[in-house]
């Protein structure tokens, strides 16, 4: 330890006494090998001395330094062996070689060494004992730049001068306002003969200055900080009796070496810890950022503000404990909230519905502008409902608790409406019911440890309604909360999570006649959100409409839960309805927080999910599963005719790049489109990567719209309806265990595109590595002048493995195209000229083709360029087709055969294709002496088919 003595004069921490000791002969230790013995003297920092009321500290024989040879990490142990005057001996071994030394002082201080470069540690714990200051944090810092050069320990602290002003005070806490840091580590390197100090980035930790025995009254005690730049500080003295008194101080620097005088700790005034009335809500305001993280301020009675002006507090550390009291008569214009940064917490109190609220242009909140990292709202309930807001914005940004959230929110309720009625905004607009939007999966927040779920068990009751007449931005819209930052974009560790909330309100966004907006994101829960959403419930209707023929929204995705989800979705249910009504195009390129895709999505569950197809490597763990719809989904879609623009719609998600597993929809899905080429199925209505084991029981009705060979001409594309997947165009992945019970009809349709209806998938165009074990049991239908393919499990497949599929409902079809094929288990089965293997499959319902032309047949009705296998097939049912169709029990015919080609297909090479007794073909049941001739319709003559049929 230092000795202390009384002197006229003080030296900051490294002056020494002026009497001579030396330290006693001890037997010398053994020298490490590769080790030697070394002396090194140095002087203490003359220049330090400053006057500290006469008390001085010195260096004491047998004390510890750690000294650092060259550039080595790790350090030695060196003694102190003699003090003589201004003069240091230190004694210890080195390796041999060693050239330059760096020594710090104390031992327990020194914390590494990069090239002399060194971190030196100042404690947070600081006990003065009997003494005015503890020696053991006045870190100092020697450089020698040889054995025989004499070096200087340096003060690499600064001091806090204080005095207390009352008796039995045992703690004093001085903490940084949010900047800078008192104790920790610091950095220290030398420049010329300078110390050159350097805290680092990391904020908020204190120093905490304890005396056992009670600080004596009136008399100077320091504390040893880093020497850094602050925005501001504090310093808390605690009274015998608990009060906490405060004082702040300024902006400043404290710099090496230097005393910064305090005061009288003790002269603050008292911080409020009880709210009894509105009297007791201003003082704590007023003071809100003196709290610390321990301080605990609690709501003792119901708060009456009438006439009474909210002061609003830059921020506050601690935790605002309402007590399920609440806030009354509270009139507010959404600038004022309570509190503008949230570094600490407030939980459990309520906003009567006697306050009165009216929305600003810009922002609006009434709790807190921002939820800090650390910060959190818990148990927070609005039963007050804002004014309508009619003005014309520039944007808006509202949430009845806050406007933006980095940390958390948990348990809170809003059951206020929200009416915004506007002639035009020309910047983006985020509503929610509780937040206007989150982004709390920031790395500030993994770093401490803190969950990355963001908004946790929140509800909202309030019904939503947005209407702009004129010209919008993006919109972001949802019940709970308007979505997540398009600023969390950048990176995995910026992603939040939506876990267990909850929507019951009506949500409905409408643009009027002349308007045009770019993105929208209209949700149940929430509007985009860049992480993950799970557990998220909505049962409230959710609506978004423009005119029908005259408004051009670049690029909408809806949802009953969420609009957009750029990650993962697990264990979301929708229970309200989804309708959208609008006219649309597709932007030129995705703009940073507009979703995944330019087209618009629309979804029971969700609009859009998984990760852009361009995304990031992190990205790819991206999951869709375990979510479910009960509500209707009801679209009526126009696209603008310059727009080749693709739309997407599915009972469970319209569109995703991630896999989806364990999802059920037993909600209708209802599509009217004139549009290039929608996307339509009771769960997945576009997909980029496997489904397996999801359920439709919804009927499925897509409607496409196109009345005129001029519509046709500009929207020359397919269309797609399924009763599980409407299309899988992603190769490598896996359709298995889908399971279609509802009725799926594809209707209208102009010109000679393809429409693909199936039960199962519309169209699985990706040479997949397997499509098994799938069932439908729901009627298909297609009644359009298009090219229909319409089969019961697929309307065309197109991959390597088919097996363990089964169909048993009615496939009924108009065919008026050479392209036009339909099957009681697929319309079409094509490899792209690779082989295919179909085995263990059946199909037992009943097959209607009517029309001018095409192909049927009870199990396939056409089959493209590709060398196919088919095996152990069981077919039975009864198949009816007008005379101009080719028909045939197990296939319809051939399509697209090139005559400088042969292809060849094995029909039962291992296990026969078994046909029932009873099927049939226009009435007339199968004999022996139909096989081969009526298996299949039409066979190009270049095509080859060997026949191995059992009946």
């Amino acid at each position: 330890m230092k000795k202390f003595f009384v002197f006229a004069a003080f030296a900051l921490a490294a002056a020494v006494s002026c009497t001579k000791e030396i330290a006693p002969q001890q037997e010398s230790q053994a020298v490490p090998a590769g080790f030697k013995e070394l002396t090194l003297r140095a002087v203490c920092d003359v220049e330090s001395k400053a006057s500290l009321d006469g008390v001085k500290v010195v260096w004491e024989v047998g004390e510890e330094v750690a000294v650092y040879a060259d550039d080595a990490s790790k350090a030695q142990k060196f003694i102190v062996v003699a003090v003589d005057g201004s003069s240091v001996v230190i004694s210890g071994t080195v390796p041999e070689g060693a050239a330059s030394f760096t020594a710090v002082y104390p031992y327990a201080a020194a914390k590494g060494n990069n090239s002399g470069d060194v971190t030196v540690s100042v404690s947070g714990e600081q006990n003065v004992g009997a003494s005015v200051l503890d020696s053991e944090a006045l870190a100092s810092v020697a450089y020698f730049e040889s054995a025989e050069a004499q070096g200087k320990f340096c003060n690499a602290v600064a001091l806090l001068k204080f005095t207390v002003g009352v008796d039995g005070v045992k703690k004093v806490k001085f903490s940084p306002d949010n900047s800078g840091k008192l104790s920790g580590n610091e950095l220290v390197s030398k420049d010329g003969e300078n110390l050159v100090i350097d805290a680092g980035k990391l904020k908020g930790e204190s120093v905490v200055v304890s005396c056992e025995g009670g600080f004596a009254k009136n008399t100077p005690y320091y504390a040893a900080v880093i020497p850094s730049a602050y925005d501001g500080f504090y310093a808390s003295c605690y009274t015998p009796d608990g009060i906490k008194l405060r004082i702040s101080a300024n902006t400043g620097t404290f710099a090496r070496n230097a005393i910064v005088d305090m005061g009288n700790v003790s002269d603050g005034a008292p911080m409020v810890d009880g709210i009894r009335n509105a009297e007791d809500l201003t003082t704590f305001l007023d003071n809100a950022s003196r709290y610390e993280e321990t301080d605990v301020v609690k709501v003792l009675n119901d708060i009456d503000l009438t006439d009474v002006v909210i002061s609003q507090a830059l921020s506050f550390k601690g935790t605002l404990d309402g007590q399920n009291y609440s806030f009354k008569n509270w009139t507010s214009d959404g600038h004022s909230s309570l509190i503008r940064a949230l570094w600490g917490k407030i939980v459990n109190l309520k906003i009567d519905q006697s306050c009165n609220f009216s929305l600003q242009n810009t922002y609006s909140c009434y709790i807190c502008d921002t939820v800090k990292y650390t910060g959190s709202l818990e148990g927070i309930v609005n039963n007050a409902t804002a004014q309508k807001f009619t003005d014309q914005i520039s944007g808006l940004h509202f949430g009845y608790l806050c406007r933006i959230s980095y940390g958390q929110m948990k348990d809170c309720i809003n059951n206020g409406d929200i009416n915004i009625d506007i002639p035009a905004a020309t910047g983006n607009i985020w509503v929610g019911g509780l937040a206007a939007f989150f982004n709390s999966g920031t790395a500030d927040r993994e770093k401490a440890g803190l969950p990355i779920e963001g908004v946790v068990n929140c509800k909202n009751t309030g019904d939503i309604d947005i209407q702009i007449e004129g010209t919008s931005k993006h919109i972001y819209l949802g019940g709970v909360v308007g979505g997540t930052t398009a600023a969390a974009y950048a990176s995995k560790s910026n992603r939040g999570v939506l876990d267990g909330c909850v929507n019951e309100g009506s949500i409905s966004y409408k643009i009027s006649t002349n308007g045009d907006g770019t993105y929208a994101n209209v949700g149940g829960v929430t509007g985009f959100v860049f992480g993950s959403i799970k557990n998220c419930t909505n049962r409230g209707a959710v609506s978004y409409e423009n005119a029908y023929d005259d408004v051009n929204t670049t690029r909408p995705a809806v949802g009953g839960v969420a609009a957009c989800v750029l990650y993962s979705v697990e264990g979301c249910k929708n229970y309200g309805d989804v309708s959208i009504t609008g006219t649309f195009g597709a932007a030129g390129s995705l703009a940073q927080g507009a979703g995944i895709h330019t087209n618009p999505s629309f979804g029971g569950v969700v609009g859009q999910a998984g990760c852009n197809t361009n995304a990031d490597a992190d990205e790819a763990g991206a999951y869709f599963k375990d979510c479910e719809n009960h509500g209707k989904l009801v679209a009526k879609i126009n696209m603008k005719d310059t727009n080749k623009t693709n739309n997407f719609a599915g009972g469970v998600v319209g569109f995703t790049c991630a896999p989806v597993s364990g999802c059920l929809n037993d909600g209708a899905v209802d599509v009217v489109t004139k549009s290039y080429s929608p996307y339509v199925a009771g769960v997945v209505g576009k997909l980029f990567n496997s489904a397996e084991d999801c359920t439709n029981k919804g009927n499925v009705v897509l409607d496409v719209v196109l009345t005129s060979a001029s519509e046709a001409n500009r929207s020359l594309s397919n269309s797609f309806a399924g009763g599980v997947v409407g299309d899988q165009n992603q190769a490598g992945f896996l359709l298995k265990g889908l399971v279609n019970t509802g009725n799926v009809e594809m209707k209208g349709g102009f010109g000679s595109v393809l429409r693909y209806t199936a039960g199962c998938v519309g169209r699985c165009n990706a040479k997949l590595s397997e499509i098994s074990g799938c069932t439908n049991s729901g009627s298909i239908k297609a009644a359009t002048s298009a090219a229909n393919r319409v089969g019961g499990i697929g309307g065309m497949l197109n991959t390597l493995v088919l097996k363990d599929c089964h169909n048993t409902g009615n496939i009924e079809a108009v065919m008026n195209d050479a392209q036009a094929s339909s099957g009681g288990f697929s319309g079409f089965i094509t490899c792209g000229g690779e082989g295919i293997e179909v085995s263990g499959n059946s199909t037992a319902g009943t097959v209607s083709a009517s029309g001018a032309q095409g192909y049927s047949a009870l199990f396939c009705g056409g089959i493209g360029n590709t060398s196919q296998t088919w095996d152990d097939c069981t077919v039975a049912g009864s198949l009816t087709a007008a005379e101009t169709i080719g028909a045939g029990y197990l296939l319809g015919g051939t399509i697209n055969i090139k005559d400088n080609s042969s292809y060849v297909t094995n029909v039962g090479t291992v296990k026969p294709f078994k046909i029932a007794n009873d099927a049939s073909i226009n009435g007339v049941t199968i004999s022996a002496g139909d096989i081969p001739d009526k298996m299949a319709g039409y066979i190009n003559p270049v095509y080859t088919i060997n026949w191995n049929v059992e009946l």
